[in-house]
């Protein structure tokens, strides 16, 4: 027995298995431990607890408690069935089970799919609401910057631009809001008048890639509008007029070398679309290291060019002075020049000078250089060679000027380098006191050495004012001693290019550079040409010179832009935030400018328009490896935009049916414009066009209820489908805007409905709709319209085309209408239908439901019309023709119209009901006359009982739609049918 005890208990340890594994410990007790806990457990089971303690009964008596009745009540319940265990229901009837769970799927689906369907429902209209927001907000943003402009704001702007920290100074940038208004208006208009001539041509040159230099006759323009000459202009040495910045621009691009080598295109010399392969993004061009070496060297020409036709102006005011004389060469304009600048009473002012044959000759080789004569600069060095290499200190300056001239990049070698920061250290450096600034020697030398060796260039400039006395000659000095390289392995204190200049002259701000347009030409210096069109911009006198700076630089690629800017944003800079480089919004600078060219023709505007495209790409083409996804996206993006923009402007400010009703050949010729520029937007065919412009301009047309526009335009498309598509929905409205009483007007106890008088004109129906844009039907936007007479009367004869839908428009309106051009007359819309049925390749392209719907919709507007005018007979016999109820077929005929209801049109389907009840007063009015007729003949008779068969189909056919019509048309129609039987 021994092993089965054993087995025993270890099953029941497996019976608390599941206890033990909660780290709970087991009790180990005897039989007879057991026992006793079993017997102590029962004798509190039985206890009599009929025996309450007096305290405690007392204390629960004094708070409201009746401790015996508790008592008495928890005694009486019954736990013995508590925990009774019970029988499972034996229920074999599958099929109602799963039918039961099928029900509940069903239902759970149901619900679910409703659920879903009234979520999505939601999110539709809430995305519908946010994006006609977004649109609304936009354009309420573009129509207030149009007109709002503080002077004092605009000041603001550019004290508070002169306070910001570089890091984060142009995150937000100028607000457009500073518009265009408020220059005197006559030479404002002037002033755009002539730069919008350089524009057009521009834009010619580049359709045929013919040769244009832009920025030369941009800078004819400049000054054809400035008043004064360039003599009085450099009177003194400082960059401060606009023609003077044109041509500080046009050496930093270096136009004038640039279009011997390539004509005009339309993608821009400068193609910034350079890929980084590593930050998988487009590379602007000034990140280039080549297009920064042009920067600067042609930002340094300039001022040395700059220099040295100031120069020679003061030997020619100032010649006694000068002491010129003889055949004077560059090097003897130079000495000259010192005399007039350094020399008193024939004796030189600063004792400082070192002199070799009474010239200062260090200031002579530096304003050699100063002045960019560099060649001139080594034949004086070498002229005074031997008097040099006897003077200890300057025995070596000839190898190291002549070397530094000879390199490429203006460098010395590193052994020359280190043999004249040797001698720098020994003796140069020390001819100005670093700490004090106080001059020990001759400056000139001092900055020669600087430049040549590029020492110290922890410090780089020559205090006092004798070598440095403006901003041009800081800003010459700086740009000598920068140098773009692809090598890292200088130390950082000596690297030192365009990047680090600009950073330096950031670090001064526009509050340091107050004169004129100083710091906007230290941007342009610097390369920061986004930076420099803002600031220019925000300066209200030159805000159409920044427009046209802003599009010479987006043409040769050196505007930086957003990939993909935010319309929302009214500033001109963002911050590109993946590496902290400045971007200017440069399609909103020219959407904003063409909103102020009001007072030009469309085809004008449009051509500021077209220069978006620079940054857009071809993407009809199949797609290359040549773009990144990134760029890709972004060049589709701005092609788009300029699309848009076009078609924007073209229905702002045309009508293709003007306002006295007749063709507006303007509309058209802007199109033809547009289609003549096609290929500066990259549309390549005529289909293309038709896609990318007309059919956008037509929708849009059509959105903004402009019904003859978007008419004309769809047909211009050769969307002939859709124009029928229009023609009915607008003779769909026109039918629901007859009026029917709701009155009967008993007459010698018989019944007559009567449609309302003034529902429409007693001439035609036509079709209404309020101008959107709430514009002057006599003049929009500042713009006559077109009202010669004699083109008009000349191309009245003129056949009817696929082209002229405008002009048989302009012949069907309804001219007693007055000049509301807003007008579809059902003449028209017949016309209109007729030329394209006569059409075999239009007639084809059209759907034969939206021909039968045309067709049908013009005879129930024609039949309503005879009921207006009380037409009976007439009125029931076009409705006959139509064939919309079988008036002569019998009852299996009849049900199967009343099938067909629903495959009609909407257009007739919405006002079916209608019509209806109106065909029935037909009818039964006619009935009436009959019936009140004095004549009792067989053909009266029979009339009436013809009438009363007709009105017995009309109450069937409408009893088999009853369900689909209003619950009052049915109820109507029976009255008169039952009255007439």
């Amino acid at each position: 027995m021994k092993p089965d005890f054993n087995v025993l208990l270890e099953n029941s340890h497996q019976l608390i298995s599941h206890i033990l594994n909660n780290g709970l410990t087991p009790l180990k007790k005897n039989l007879d431990q057991i026992e006793v806990q079993t017997r102590k457990l029962v004798a509190k089971a039985t206890k009599d607890d009929s025996g309450i303690n007096s305290r405690a009964h007392y204390l629960l008596a004094n708070k409201g408690f009746d401790a015996e009745h508790i008592s008495q009540v928890l005694n009486n319940l019954t736990l013995n069935y508590t925990y009774e265990y019970q029988q499972p229901i034996s229920d074999t009837d599958i099929e109602a089970s799963l039918n039961t769970e099928l029900d509940s799927i069903i239902y759970h689906s149901f619900e679910k799919s409703k659920s879903q369907t009234a979520k999505d429902s939601s999110d539709s209209y809430e995305n519908s609401i946010y994006n006609s927001w977004e649109k609304t907000k936009q354009r309420i943003l573009e129509e207030l910057v149009q007109y709002s402009i503080n002077v004092d704001d605009v000041n603001n702007s550019a004290n508070s631009f002169s306070h910001q920290n570089s890091n984060n100074e142009y995150q937000e940038g100028f607000n457009t809001n500073q518009v265009f208004s408020l220059e005197n208006q006559s030479s404002l208009i002037n002033k755009k008048k002539k730069y919008v001539e350089v524009i057009e041509k521009f834009n010619d040159a580049r359709i045929k890639e013919e040769t244009f230099s832009l920025i030369s006759n941009l800078k004819k323009c400049a000054i054809e509008l400035d008043s004064s000459t360039p003599n009085t202009r450099n009177n003194g040495y400082k960059i401060n007029s606009v023609v003077e910045s044109w041509e500080l621009l046009s050496s930093i691009i270096n136009e004038q070398e640039l279009i011997k080598f390539k004509k005009s295109d339309k993608n821009g010399l400068y193609n910034y679309s350079v890929i980084d392969k590593e930050l998988g993004r487009p590379v602007s061009a000034i990140e280039n290291i080549e297009i920064r070496k042009m920067i600067t060297e042609g930002a340094r020409k300039y001022l040395e060019n700059f220099f040295w036709k100031w120069i020679e102006n003061r030997i020619i005011k100032n010649p006694k002075e000068a002491m010129l004389g003889g055949k004077p060469g560059v090097i003897q304009k130079i000495r000259a020049f010192l005399n007039i600048t350094f020399k008193k009473y024939g004796e030189w002012e600063n004792p400082i000078f070192e002199l070799i044959n009474n010239v200062p000759v260090w200031a002579q080789i530096y304003y050699l250089i100063r002045s960019g004569h560099y060649n001139e600069a080594l034949k004086y060095v070498l002229s005074i060679e031997h008097e040099l290499r006897l003077r200890e200190e300057d025995s070596n300056f000839v190898d190291y000027f002549k070397a530094w001239l000879e390199s490429p990049d203006r460098k010395l070698s590193k052994y020359l380098r280190n043999r004249l920061l040797t001698e720098w250290n020994e003796h140069i450096r020390y001819i100005i006191d670093p700490v004090t600034n106080e001059v020990h020697g001759d400056p000139f030398k001092y900055a020669l050495y600087k430049i040549i060796g590029r020492c110290d260039m922890t410090y780089k400039k020559i205090p006092g004012d004798i070598v440095m006395p403006t901003v041009e000659d800081y800003l010459w000095f700086h740009l000598v001693l920068a140098q773009e390289s692809h090598l890292t392995d200088e130390p950082n204190q000596e690297c030192y290019g365009l990047r680090e200049m600009s950073q330096t002259m950031q670090q001064y701000g526009p509050g340091f550079f107050q004169k004129g347009l100083q710091w906007f030409y230290v941007l342009l210096i610097c390369g920061e040409f986004e930076k420099a069109v803002a600031y220019l911009f925000s300066i209200e006198k030159y805000q159409v010179e920044a427009v046209h700076f802003a599009i010479v630089l987006a043409y040769y690629g050196l505007l930086r832009v957003p990939l993909k800017p935010n319309n929302l944003e009214t500033g001109l800079l963002t911050m590109d935030k993946s590496n902290n480089s400045i971007q200017f919004n440069f399609s909103r600078l020219i959407h904003q400018y063409c909103r102020s060219l009001k007072m030009f023709n469309t085809s004008t505007i449009l051509n500021y328009i077209y220069i978006i495209a620079l940054y857009g790409i071809d993407y009809s083409n199949k797609r290359t490896t040549y773009y990144s996804d990134l760029f890709y996206q972004s060049g589709k993006y701005y092609t788009d935009l300029t699309y848009m923009y076009i078609c924007e402007i073209i229905l702002e400010r045309n009508e293709f049916v003007d306002p006295k009703g007749e063709s507006n050949v303007e509309g058209i010729k802007v199109l033809d414009d547009v289609e003549k520029h096609s290929k500066l937007i990259y549309i390549h065919s005529s289909q293309e066009f038709i896609n990318k412009i007309t059919k956008v301009a037509a929708q849009q047309c059509n959105d903004d209820g402009r019904i003859n526009d978007a008419i004309v335009l769809f047909n211009m498309a050769k969307e002939y489908n859709t124009v029928i598509s229009l023609l009915n929905k607008q003779l769909g409205d026109a039918i629901a805007q007859y009026k029917y009483s709701n009155i009967y007007i008993a007459n010698h106890n018989d019944l007559t409905l009567s449609p309302t008088k003034s529902a429409m004109s007693p001439d035609k129906v036509t079709i209404k709709y309020s101008d959107p844009l709430n514009r002057s039907m006599a003049l929009k936007n500042g713009r006559a319209p077109n009202n010669n007479s004699k083109d008009t009367k000349n191309n009245t004869s003129r056949k009817f085309g696929q082209n002229d839908i405008s002009r048989l428009m302009s012949e069907t309106l309804d001219t007693k209408q007055g000049p509301n051009y807003n007008l579809i007359s059902i003449d028209m819309a017949e016309k209109i239908l007729s030329y394209y049925l006569q059409q075999q390749s239009i007639y084809c392209s059209i759907s034969e439901k939206n021909r039968n719907t045309c067709t049908i919709l013009i005879g129930l507007l024609k039949f309503m019309n005879y009921w207006k005018e009380n037409k009976l007979e007439q009125a029931i016999h076009v409705f006959e023709t139509l064939s919309l109820i079988p008036f002569d077929k019998d009852m299996a005929a009849i049900m199967k119209k009343a099938n067909e209801f629903r495959s009609l049109d909407e257009n007739i389907a919405k006002n079916f009901p209608e019509i209806l009840v109106i065909i029935m007063a037909c009818v039964h009015n006619m009935w009436c006359q009959y019936k009140l007729s004095t004549f009792n003949d067989e053909a009266r008779q029979a009339k009436m009982l013809d009438l009363q068969r007709k009105a017995r189909v009309i109450a069937v056919f409408a009893g088999s739609i009853q369900f689909r019509m209003p619950g009052d048309i049915y109820s109507k129609i029976s009255e008169m049918e039952v009255h007439m039987q």
